[in-house]
């Protein structure tokens, strides 16, 4: 009798801590109650709901049964003495299957079915968490079953029942943190792309990349996107949050090889590669699989959590490592880090070994996640200005070396310049030399032409005269102050013209104007100008000497509204081939024993370099033209 009334003792009291007695309008904690239906095969409600054997009390705080694909039953007795609705909220966003079944004795009384498996629409209270509501008329005990299956993620699995006032405030203040976070995460994001759109500093590429996967992370994670996004897309969902979980590591491996200046031929870079490559792989098996609907999809899902956890401590053997080379970025680094690191090394072992629970072990890594943006952020800024140092040294090292160069260059310059006097020089010290000749015969000759003589006098004048303008002239070429003018093309020939009328008639050549308006005008510096037509003329004269009938025709015009003077003389021809050369220094066609090459290459660099003009020639029917545009 007495050993009944003992046995009956017990029985009684394993009833009475299993069953849920819900007087108050709060929460009540489900998990300790919970009987866990011990046959492993897949069975339907109907057959679990008449076992009544294969059922263990759970002796745990947390649910937890790793991963795999197996569904998993769970029951538990509830009466509601209140006047309260009652709900069911479970904890985690990434549930594949969630149904729940209600029984009052043997009849089921109502089910609801949903999960990430189905769109979201299915989800009878529309939140990013999984809230169920439970039909309990007063005073009338209920027995509730749960069907749990998560193949994507581990089997962990934490609710509550709450009242519907508790349920209200659950989903408001979870909306409201979640908000908050997220807009911190957003305000971050764009103030970074700002800083990078100022700056254009590279780090800041793939720091941004890794703001951007932590936010999508956070939004996939916690069910967001599935809410807001796309909701009746079941097979995009659980994609996207597969590529966003691989995007978080690839982005941390790829800001790490850019802060720490890690070299491409290091072993570490070929470390950080391969974990790059291993990321990448298994994001695209876990896409297979989850497209194929494969049973083992939680093998790459338990892959994906070992890769996240071997790279975030070999980050973390990287930094310390830096630390000890007296790598002050480093040490900036592990305090702007190690929060983060703390709270997913917490999260990964909690979703292996279920310990804490799920709401408080997110709002841990929210938080780490928050607050190393915002150290890296000035952590980055930190860097920049570092950077901005180095370019100060820098560019007052280069300003030192620019000035050095600048002298070398006004030396260049100077010897350039003497030069193009040198070159001037040549021909009218020629003319000069022959004038004399000329005087030196005569007097030996006895001649006493008084006329003749003041003649030959005022050409050594005017050839003298010349040469003192070609120094004034090539004096201001390289002066950065000189105003350009206004040139009448026709007065400056005819000029030209005027002034060596008694060289030209001595060596009988007839000179052309081919002008329709006299008044055309040309913006650039007159002597530099004239220096080039000059320049024209001395060649034409060299290669008009072996010719009787000497022409040499200028011709005055517009073309397409720029003011045009082309040079054409009746002499030979240049080859084809040295047509694209002839403007080159120290270039001639002539014997170059007598001739520098210097003449033309002076022209280009006046009429080009220092007026912005065009000068050009080509091979015409009678000769050589070259003509100068602008």
């Amino acid at each position: 009798m007495i050993k009944l009334l003992l046995l009956l003792f017990i029985v009684v009291s394993s009833f009475s801590s299993e069953l849920i007695i819900l007087e108050d309008n709060k929460e009540y904690k489900v998990i300790p109650n919970i009987q866990i239906y011990s046959n492993p095969k897949d069975v339907s409600i109907d057959l679990v709901a008449k076992d009544s054997i294969n059922w263990n009390h759970n002796d745990t705080k947390y649910l937890n049964f790793g991963y795999g694909n197996t569904t998993n039953w769970l029951k538990f007795e509830v009466i509601n003495k209140s006047d309260n609705e009652f709900f069911i909220q479970f904890n985690l966003t990434t549930v594949d299957l969630i149904n729940v079944y209600e029984f009052h004795k043997d009849n089921l009384i109502s089910e609801y079915k949903t999960g990430l498996n189905k769109p979201f629409s299915s989800r009878p209270v529309l939140t990013n968490k999984f809230v169920i509501p439970l039909n309990l008329e007063k005073n009338i005990q209920y027995t509730i079953y749960l069907e749990i299956k998560n193949v994507f993620k581990p089997n962990t699995y934490s609710f509550k029942l709450l009242s519907q006032d508790h349920v209200l405030d659950k989903i408001i203040s979870s909306n409201i943190f979640n908000g908050l976070f997220t807009g911190v995460l957003l305000i971050m994001f764009f103030y970074n792309f700002l800083l990078y759109m100022f700056t254009k500093y590279n780090l800041y590429r793939f720091y941004l990349l890794y703001i951007f996967s932590v936010t999508t992370l956070c939004l996939s994670v916690l069910g967001y996107g599935y809410m807001f996004l796309y909701p009746n897309s079941i097979l995009l969902n659980k994609i996207l949050m597969n590529i966003f979980e691989g995007l978080l590591p690839f982005s941390m491996i790829l800001f790490f090889k850019d802060i720490l200046n890690i070299k491409k031929k290091s072993s570490v870079n070929k470390v950080l590669n391969l974990f790059l490559i291993g990321v990448i792989c298994n994001v695209l098996i876990q896409i297979y699989n989850i497209s194929t609907n494969n049973n083992y999809i939680y093998l790459s899902s338990e892959l994906n959590i070992i890769i996240i956890g071997i790279v975030i401590f070999y980050l973390i053997f990287i930094i310390i490592k830096e630390i000890k080379n007296n790598n002050n970025l480093a040490k900036y680094l592990f305090l702007a880090w190690v929060l983060p690191f703390i709270a997913l090394t917490l999260y990964i072992i909690n979703r292996i070994h279920f310990f804490i629970d799920i709401d408080t072990i997110n709002k841990i890594v929210q938080l780490s996640f928050v607050l190393e943006l915002l150290l890296m952020s000035l952590f980055i800024a930190y860097k920049i200005k570092l950077v901005s140092e180095e370019k100060n040294k820098l560019l007052i090292s280069n300003q030192l070396k620019d000035l050095e160069l600048l002298k070398q260059s006004k030396f260049a310059s100077m010897g350039k310049l003497l030069q193009y006097i040198t070159h001037q020089w040549k021909q009218p010290l020629m003319r000069i030399n022959s004038i004399l000749l000329n005087i030196e015969s005569q007097n030996s000759d006895s001649s006493k032409n008084i006329l003749q003589l003041n003649k030959y006098l005022d050409l050594i004048e005017a050839e003298t005269d010349y040469m003192s303008k070609t120094i004034r002239t090539f004096s201001q070429y390289f002066h950065p102050y000189k105003e350009k003018c206004s040139i009448n093309l026709y007065s400056l020939v005819n000029n030209i013209i005027t002034f060596y009328k008694n060289t030209l008639s001595s060596r009988e050549i007839n000179f052309y104007i081919n002008c329709d308006d006299s008044d055309i005008e040309s913006i650039g510096f007159k002597e530099e100008y004239k220096e080039v037509v000059l320049i024209i003329f001395n060649n034409a004269y060299d290669i008009l000497k072996k010719i009787d009938n000497k022409d040499i025709i200028c011709t005055i015009g517009r073309v397409n509204n720029k003011p045009f003077l082309s040079i054409e003389n009746n002499g030979k021809g240049i080859d084809e081939k040295d047509l694209n050369k002839v403007f080159e220094p120290y270039y001639s066609t002539k014997n170059k024993s007598k001739n520098d090459g210097m003449g033309l290459y002076i022209a280009r660099m006046i009429i080009e370099d220092s007026m912005n003009k065009k000068i050009n020639v080509k091979n015409t029917k009678i000769g050589v033209k070259f003509t100068i545009i602008g």
